[in-house]
Formats: C-alpha cells, structure tokens, sequence
C-alpha cells in the first residue's frame, strides 16, 4: 500500500512540474514576443538614419558638426511634452553619453 502511495504521489508531483514547466515556457515566449515588437519600435544604437527616419519621421531640429573627417548630427524631435534628441555619428546612432560637447 505504501508504495502505491509513494508512486501516486510522484505521479502528481511530476504533473504538476510539468504544468508548471509549460506555463513559465509559455510566459517566456509571450515576453519574448512582447520584446521583438517593442524592439520594432525603439532606438537601436547603431541604426542609420533612414532606419531612425522610419521610427520617428523628420526632426524638427537638425544640427550638423564636422569634426575632422567625422560628422556628428543631432535631430531633436520637440513633440512636446516629450522632447527627444538623436546623434549620429557618420550616418549611425550614437549614445548620446559618449558626447562631451556637441
């Protein structure tokens, strides 16, 4: 009798990982699919401005700097109350943290 017990109750553990398995697998691809298309719609270092242009149309702002052989933009998009602003750095997104004065 014990060991019908032992079993039954491995049995239900083991159905219960199991669910608890698929529902975390489950939750795992939801958000991943929930990323993939915030990420469609969100900044990626490295985008060119045509890829930036697609996500954020025209800036209000365009400021240009050649510094040597590279030139640095900033587009500021004054959509107020929000107001964002993009570097490129030869056509590419850069961090805004790595400008010390632009």
């Amino acid at each position: 009798m014990d060991e019908a017990l032992v079993i039954i109750n491995n049995n239900i553990k083991n159905r219960e990982q199991n669910k608890i398995n698929n529902k975390m697998r489950e939750f795992v691809l939801n958000k991943s699919e929930q990323r993939e298309q915030e990420m469609e719609h969100s900044l990626i270092l490295g985008m060119n401005k045509d890829e930036v242009l697609e996500l954020y149309n025209e800036p209000d702002i365009k400021d240009r700097i050649l510094r040597g052989e590279i030139i640095f933009e900033m587009w500021t998009y004054n959509n107020r109350p929000n107001l964002r602003r993009v570097i490129f750095e030869n056509n590419f997104l850069f961090p805004m943290s790595c400008i010390k004065q632009f």
